[in-house]
Protein backbone atom coordinates (compact mmCIF):
# COMPACT_ATOMS: atom_id res chain seq x y z
CA UNK A 1 0.00 0.00 0.00
CA UNK A 2 1.48 3.55 -0.59
CA UNK A 3 1.72 6.23 0.95
CA UNK A 4 -0.50 9.73 0.66
CA UNK A 5 0.93 12.33 -1.05
CA UNK A 6 1.45 14.69 1.41
CA UNK A 7 -1.38 17.73 1.53
CA UNK A 8 -1.00 21.53 1.87
CA UNK A 9 -2.25 22.76 5.22
CA UNK A 10 -3.08 26.09 3.58
CA UNK A 11 -6.70 26.10 2.38
CA UNK A 12 -7.26 27.18 -1.28
CA UNK A 13 -7.84 30.97 -2.00
CA UNK A 14 -11.53 31.98 -2.50
CA UNK A 15 -12.82 35.52 -4.33
CA UNK A 16 -13.78 37.01 -0.85
CA UNK A 17 -10.10 36.59 0.42
CA UNK A 18 -7.75 39.64 1.32
CA UNK A 19 -4.28 41.27 -0.09
CA UNK A 20 -1.22 40.21 2.26
CA UNK A 21 -0.05 43.12 3.53
CA UNK A 22 3.60 42.75 1.51
CA UNK A 23 1.47 43.12 -1.73
CA UNK A 24 -0.62 45.86 -0.22
CA UNK A 25 2.61 48.04 0.64
CA UNK A 26 3.47 46.66 -2.45
CA UNK A 27 0.43 48.12 -4.53
CA UNK A 28 0.84 51.40 -2.54
CA UNK A 29 4.53 51.69 -3.11
CA UNK A 30 3.93 51.35 -7.30
CA UNK A 31 0.87 53.25 -7.50
CA UNK A 32 2.89 56.36 -5.41
CA UNK A 33 5.96 55.89 -8.02
CA UNK A 34 3.13 56.38 -10.85
CA UNK A 35 1.27 59.12 -9.33
CA UNK A 36 5.00 61.19 -9.15
CA UNK A 37 5.76 60.35 -12.80
CA UNK A 38 2.12 61.99 -13.61
CA UNK A 39 2.70 64.71 -11.31
CA UNK A 40 6.32 65.61 -11.92
CA UNK A 41 5.45 65.46 -16.21
CA UNK A 42 2.42 67.43 -15.84
CA UNK A 43 3.99 70.15 -13.25
CA UNK A 44 6.52 70.62 -15.79
CA UNK A 45 4.06 70.76 -18.73
CA UNK A 46 1.65 73.11 -16.65
CA UNK A 47 4.22 75.62 -15.90
CA UNK A 48 6.01 76.03 -19.30
CA UNK A 49 2.65 76.67 -19.97
CA UNK A 50 1.89 79.18 -17.55
CA UNK A 51 5.60 80.58 -18.35
CA UNK A 52 4.76 80.65 -21.94
CA UNK A 53 1.41 82.37 -21.52
CA UNK A 54 2.89 85.25 -18.81
CA UNK A 55 5.55 85.79 -21.37
CA UNK A 56 2.87 85.84 -24.29
CA UNK A 57 0.76 88.67 -22.10
CA UNK A 58 4.11 90.81 -20.95
CA UNK A 59 4.68 91.18 -24.66
CA UNK A 60 1.39 91.96 -26.27
CA UNK A 61 1.09 94.23 -23.84
CA UNK A 62 4.13 96.10 -24.08
CA UNK A 63 3.65 96.05 -28.18
CA UNK A 64 0.09 97.54 -27.56
CA UNK A 65 1.22 100.12 -25.88
CA UNK A 66 4.26 100.89 -27.42
CA UNK A 67 2.33 100.85 -30.87
CA UNK A 68 -0.44 103.20 -29.59
CA UNK A 69 2.44 105.67 -28.26
CA UNK A 70 4.05 105.26 -31.97
CA UNK A 71 0.61 106.42 -33.43
CA UNK A 72 0.17 108.94 -31.21
CA UNK A 73 3.66 110.70 -31.87
CA UNK A 74 3.41 110.03 -35.61
CA UNK A 75 0.64 112.83 -35.55
CA UNK A 76 2.57 115.37 -33.27
CA UNK A 77 2.61 118.92 -35.19
CA UNK A 78 6.19 120.18 -36.10
CA UNK A 79 8.61 120.68 -33.73
CA UNK A 80 5.94 120.11 -31.29
CA UNK A 81 7.95 117.01 -29.20
CA UNK A 82 9.91 117.66 -26.18
CA UNK A 83 10.89 115.68 -23.40
CA UNK A 84 11.59 116.33 -19.98
CA UNK A 85 12.15 114.47 -16.63
CA UNK A 86 11.59 114.88 -12.58
CA UNK A 87 14.04 111.85 -11.86
CA UNK A 88 11.59 109.31 -11.67
CA UNK A 89 9.23 110.05 -14.19
CA UNK A 90 9.98 110.70 -18.32
CA UNK A 91 7.11 113.01 -19.79
CA UNK A 92 6.96 112.75 -23.56
CA UNK A 93 4.71 115.55 -24.39
CA UNK A 94 3.27 116.96 -28.19
CA UNK A 95 0.85 118.55 -29.93
CA UNK A 96 -1.25 116.50 -31.79
CA UNK A 97 -2.80 117.39 -35.84
CA UNK A 98 -6.09 117.23 -36.38
CA UNK A 99 -5.78 118.27 -40.01
CA UNK A 100 -4.06 120.40 -42.23
CA UNK A 101 -3.62 122.27 -45.39
CA UNK A 102 -2.33 125.36 -47.29
CA UNK A 103 -4.06 128.52 -46.69
CA UNK A 104 -4.49 130.99 -49.76
CA UNK A 105 -1.28 133.91 -49.46
CA UNK A 106 -3.16 136.06 -52.19
CA UNK A 107 -5.92 136.90 -53.68
CA UNK A 108 -6.93 134.60 -56.65
CA UNK A 109 -7.83 137.39 -59.23
CA UNK A 110 -9.69 135.92 -61.72
CA UNK A 111 -12.05 133.70 -59.24
CA UNK A 112 -15.37 135.28 -58.27
CA UNK A 113 -15.68 135.80 -54.98
CA UNK A 114 -18.23 133.19 -53.96
CA UNK A 115 -17.49 131.20 -56.60
CA UNK A 116 -16.73 128.44 -54.06
CA UNK A 117 -19.91 128.86 -52.06
CA UNK A 118 -18.62 130.34 -48.94
CA UNK A 119 -17.05 133.54 -49.98
CA UNK A 120 -13.64 132.80 -51.02
CA UNK A 121 -10.61 134.93 -52.61
CA UNK A 122 -9.83 135.52 -48.46
CA UNK A 123 -6.12 135.35 -48.02
CA UNK A 124 -4.37 135.10 -44.13
CA UNK A 125 -2.90 138.02 -43.69
CA UNK A 126 0.63 138.48 -41.86
CA UNK A 127 1.90 141.59 -39.20
CA UNK A 128 -1.87 142.60 -39.87
CA UNK A 129 -5.06 141.24 -37.23
CA UNK A 130 -7.12 138.34 -39.13
CA UNK A 131 -9.96 136.59 -38.18
CA UNK A 132 -10.12 133.80 -41.23
CA UNK A 133 -8.13 132.96 -44.24
CA UNK A 134 -9.65 130.86 -47.31
CA UNK A 135 -7.41 127.48 -48.24
CA UNK A 136 -5.71 126.10 -52.02
CA UNK A 137 -8.46 123.50 -52.57
CA UNK A 138 -11.03 121.71 -49.76
CA UNK A 139 -9.99 120.58 -46.52
CA UNK A 140 -11.48 117.36 -45.28
CA UNK A 141 -12.18 116.12 -41.61
CA UNK A 142 -12.49 119.84 -40.34
CA UNK A 143 -14.18 119.61 -36.88
CA UNK A 144 -17.14 122.30 -36.27
CA UNK A 145 -16.71 122.55 -33.07
CA UNK A 146 -14.25 125.21 -32.18
CA UNK A 147 -12.72 126.90 -28.80
CA UNK A 148 -10.59 123.22 -28.04
CA UNK A 149 -8.68 123.67 -31.07
CA UNK A 150 -5.40 125.68 -32.41
CA UNK A 151 -4.50 127.21 -35.84
CA UNK A 152 -0.73 127.15 -36.24
CA UNK A 153 1.04 128.38 -39.05
CA UNK A 154 5.10 127.70 -39.55
CA UNK A 155 6.16 126.60 -36.11
CA UNK A 156 10.03 126.35 -35.41
CA UNK A 157 9.35 125.04 -31.49
CA UNK A 158 11.50 126.15 -28.61
CA UNK A 159 13.72 129.30 -29.22
CA UNK A 160 11.44 130.88 -31.73
CA UNK A 161 9.35 133.66 -29.77
CA UNK A 162 6.91 134.34 -32.91
CA UNK A 163 6.80 130.99 -34.31
CA UNK A 164 6.37 128.61 -30.93
CA UNK A 165 3.02 127.05 -30.42
CA UNK A 166 3.77 126.60 -26.98
CA UNK A 167 4.95 130.15 -25.77
CA UNK A 168 2.43 131.94 -28.20
CA UNK A 169 -1.07 132.70 -29.02
CA UNK A 170 -1.33 136.23 -27.64
CA UNK A 171 -3.79 138.63 -29.65
CA UNK A 172 -0.97 139.78 -31.10
CA UNK A 173 2.49 137.90 -32.19
CA UNK A 174 2.92 134.69 -32.33
CA UNK A 175 1.71 131.16 -34.98
CA UNK A 176 -1.15 129.96 -33.05
CA UNK A 177 -4.65 131.70 -32.68
CA UNK A 178 -7.88 129.41 -31.20
CA UNK A 179 -9.82 127.77 -34.27
CA UNK A 180 -13.64 128.58 -33.89
CA UNK A 181 -15.48 127.13 -36.99
CA UNK A 182 -14.95 126.26 -41.05
CA UNK A 183 -17.24 126.00 -43.92
CA UNK A 184 -16.02 123.89 -46.93
CA UNK A 185 -17.41 124.57 -50.59
CA UNK A 186 -16.72 122.79 -53.72
CA UNK A 187 -13.00 124.70 -54.08
CA UNK A 188 -11.85 125.47 -50.82
CA UNK A 189 -12.28 126.22 -47.04
CA UNK A 190 -12.70 128.83 -45.21
CA UNK A 191 -11.34 128.41 -41.71
CA UNK A 192 -12.48 131.30 -38.68
CA UNK A 193 -10.30 131.67 -35.81
CA UNK A 194 -10.14 134.26 -33.23
CA UNK A 195 -8.48 137.99 -33.87
CA UNK A 196 -5.57 137.51 -34.20
CA UNK A 197 -1.80 138.43 -35.75
CA UNK A 198 0.56 135.87 -37.45
CA UNK A 199 3.78 137.09 -37.89
CA UNK A 200 6.02 134.89 -39.59
CA UNK A 201 4.44 132.93 -42.95
CA UNK A 202 5.01 129.44 -44.33
CA UNK A 203 7.19 129.25 -47.37
CA UNK A 204 5.37 126.39 -48.36
CA UNK A 205 1.56 128.17 -47.45
CA UNK A 206 1.00 125.63 -44.68
CA UNK A 207 -1.50 125.33 -41.79
CA UNK A 208 -1.98 122.67 -39.33
CA UNK A 209 -5.27 122.27 -36.63
CA UNK A 210 -3.86 120.67 -33.68
CA UNK A 211 -5.65 119.70 -30.48
CA UNK A 212 -4.44 120.36 -26.55
CA UNK A 213 -1.71 118.67 -25.49
CA UNK A 214 -0.86 115.03 -24.85
CA UNK A 215 1.33 113.48 -22.79
CA UNK A 216 2.32 110.05 -21.93
CA UNK A 217 4.23 110.13 -18.30
CA UNK A 218 6.08 107.00 -17.57
CA UNK A 219 6.17 107.05 -13.58
CA UNK A 220 8.88 104.31 -12.47
CA UNK A 221 7.14 104.73 -8.68
CA UNK A 222 4.23 103.54 -9.73
CA UNK A 223 5.10 100.91 -12.41
CA UNK A 224 3.06 102.71 -14.96
CA UNK A 225 2.76 104.39 -18.38
CA UNK A 226 0.25 107.13 -18.24
CA UNK A 227 -1.36 109.17 -20.66
CA UNK A 228 -2.60 112.79 -20.41
CA UNK A 229 -4.92 115.31 -22.51
CA UNK A 230 -7.36 117.66 -23.06
CA UNK A 231 -5.22 120.08 -21.15
CA UNK A 232 -4.60 123.82 -21.49
CA UNK A 233 -0.90 124.64 -23.94
CA UNK A 234 1.48 126.07 -21.66
CA UNK A 235 5.04 127.65 -22.30
CA UNK A 236 6.97 125.50 -19.72
CA UNK A 237 6.80 121.82 -20.30
CA UNK A 238 4.32 120.86 -17.14
CA UNK A 239 5.52 117.86 -15.22
CA UNK A 240 2.96 116.69 -14.79
CA UNK A 241 0.14 117.80 -16.48
CA UNK A 242 -3.21 119.17 -15.13
CA UNK A 243 -5.69 116.57 -15.30
CA UNK A 244 -6.61 112.63 -15.00
CA UNK A 245 -4.43 110.36 -16.78
CA UNK A 246 -5.29 107.14 -18.63
CA UNK A 247 -3.55 104.11 -17.89
CA UNK A 248 -1.82 102.94 -20.56
CA UNK A 249 0.74 99.78 -19.18
CA UNK A 250 1.53 99.00 -15.54
CA UNK A 251 4.12 96.21 -14.43
CA UNK A 252 6.59 98.79 -16.18
CA UNK A 253 9.89 98.65 -14.42
CA UNK A 254 12.07 100.62 -17.00
CA UNK A 255 11.90 102.82 -19.19
CA UNK A 256 13.88 105.27 -21.30
CA UNK A 257 12.21 107.99 -23.77
CA UNK A 258 14.44 110.16 -25.79
CA UNK A 259 14.16 112.82 -28.75
CA UNK A 260 16.73 114.09 -30.99
CA UNK A 261 14.95 116.58 -33.97
CA UNK A 262 17.86 116.40 -36.20
CA UNK A 263 18.01 112.48 -36.06
CA UNK A 264 17.90 111.73 -39.56
CA UNK A 265 17.96 115.61 -41.46
CA UNK A 266 17.28 118.98 -40.03
CA UNK A 267 13.57 117.84 -41.23
CA UNK A 268 12.90 114.76 -39.34
CA UNK A 269 13.77 113.71 -35.95
CA UNK A 270 13.35 110.68 -33.77
CA UNK A 271 11.91 109.85 -30.39
CA UNK A 272 13.39 107.03 -29.21
CA UNK A 273 11.22 104.44 -26.85
CA UNK A 274 12.40 101.67 -24.50
CA UNK A 275 10.07 99.97 -22.11
CA UNK A 276 10.67 97.13 -19.86
CA UNK A 277 7.99 95.31 -18.04
CA UNK A 278 8.53 92.71 -15.48
CA UNK A 279 5.83 89.91 -14.23
CA UNK A 280 5.88 86.63 -12.05
CA UNK A 281 9.93 86.93 -12.41
CA UNK A 282 9.55 87.14 -16.28
CA UNK A 283 10.73 90.36 -18.14
CA UNK A 284 10.41 91.62 -21.64
CA UNK A 285 12.49 94.57 -23.36
CA UNK A 286 10.81 96.50 -26.29
CA UNK A 287 12.85 99.13 -27.99
CA UNK A 288 11.39 101.56 -30.87
CA UNK A 289 12.05 104.46 -32.91
CA UNK A 290 9.38 106.68 -34.22
CA UNK A 291 10.38 109.49 -36.67
CA UNK A 292 8.68 112.53 -36.58
CA UNK A 293 8.04 114.95 -39.33
CA UNK A 294 9.43 118.60 -38.22
CA UNK A 295 9.00 119.95 -41.94
CA UNK A 296 6.82 123.49 -40.84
Amino acid sequence: MHPMPPTDARPARTGSDGFTLVELVVAIVLLGIVALMVTTFATGAMQSYLDAERRAELVDGTETAMRRLQRDVRLALPNSVRVASDGSTVYLEFLPVVAGGRYRAELAGRTPAGACGVGSNDPLAFGAADSSFSTLGPVADLPNDGGTYYVVVYNLGAGFTAADAYASGAATGGNKARYSREATGACESVIAHERHTFTLASPSNRFHLVARPVTYACDLRSGQLLRYGGYDIEAMQPMPPRGTPALVLDGVTGCTITYDPDAVSQRIGVVSIALERSAGGESVRLYQDVRVDNAP
